[in-house]
């Protein structure tokens, strides 16, 4: 059996994910499957998948009705769990790609260093693009609190749940949470913190491309709410942490983040009634973080 298993969950990015499958399928690393998590796509996407299935016997598709991100995720895993021996799982979102030394640096560096999960760079990228540099591969061990450290500003998290290789015994208890928008700030803090270091390489082998019609850029609507209860949550688990400083962070990333939706709710075209509703919950929540 193979050592990683690399699920992708695949809605409506037939313009994407010949150049995702085809990224990883280039893999200097090649002991692994690949998991396409077709999650009720209704374009193209299930004959793509399934035609990759054909010419690579390393390609498995997984059909389901449309349940989300998570539950396309949580679909992989439990397929995993049920039919596999593989070690290793790593997240590619389907929209898209890595580095050919994504999965081996990760891997070795794990493995060498014995460490249940390994973390990379990434790049984003604002238009399409097939861009891969990176030419230090070295790795070193990290600790979780440095690794889920933003690199960009003082006041957030590096959550994604796609710059990592886990071992799959960080899952054993843990899904990601179906229905949830910002389901990796809901779950990576509980998977990287089972963990007493990193197997952390600089290099960039994943490659990030924000969509004009993603989820983070659409207008304001309430299920954007669900990035301020993956914080609280997150506020809540390192309350009585080890880690005052990131205790900080995260109490900070609440407040910028609770005062910007709060603006948003205002400017939202949401019923009066509606933006009341929300504005009480926000200002619960700011009450909460402001009293630590």
């Amino acid at each position: 059996m193979p050592s990683i298993s690399v699920i992708v969950p695949v809605y409506k990015v037939e313009a994407f994910l010949p150049r995702c499958v085809d990224s990883i399928l280039a893999q200097t690393f090649s002991d692994f499957e690949l998991l396409l998590v077709n999650d009720g796509s209704p374009d193209n996407c299930p004959v793509i998948c399934e035609e990759y299935a054909r010419k690579d016997p390393r390609v498995r598709v997984l059909h389901q009705e449309n349940q989300g991100l998570s539950a396309a995720r949580n679909s992989g895993i439990d397929w995993v769990f049920e039919h596999s021996d593989s070690q290793w799982l790593a997240f590619i979102d389907s929209d898209d790609w890595v580095h050919p030394k994504f999965l081996e640096t990760m891997y070795h560096g794990a493995m060498d260093l014995k460490l249940p999960i390994a973390s990379c760079g990434w790049q984003r990228f604002e238009v399409d693009s097939t861009e891969i540099h990176s030419d230090d591969f070295s790795v070193r061990a990290l600790s979780p609190v440095d690794d889920y450290k933003s690199k960009n500003n003082d006041y957030d998290v590096d959550s994604y749940a796609w710059r990592f290789l886990y071992h799959r015994d960080l899952f054993n208890e843990i899904r990601y949470p179906v229905g949830k928008h910002w389901e990796d700030l809901f779950t990576t803090y509980k998977l990287l913190f089972q963990c007493e270091a990193v197997a952390h390489t600089d290099a960039v082998l994943y490659y990030y491309y924000a969509r004009p019609d993603s989820i983070a850029r659409a207008p304001w609507n309430p299920k954007k709410l669900n990035m301020i209860e993956a914080l609280m949550a997150n506020l809540y688990f390192f309350e009585d942490s080890p880690w005052p400083d990131l205790y900080q962070r995260i109490i900070r990333c609440c407040l910028v983040t609770i005062n910007r939706h709060l603006d948003r709710v205002a400017s939202s075209s949401l019923p009066e009634e509606e933006k009341a509703l929300y504005t009480t919950w926000l200002h619960e929540q700011l009450d909460d973080v402001s009293r630590r």
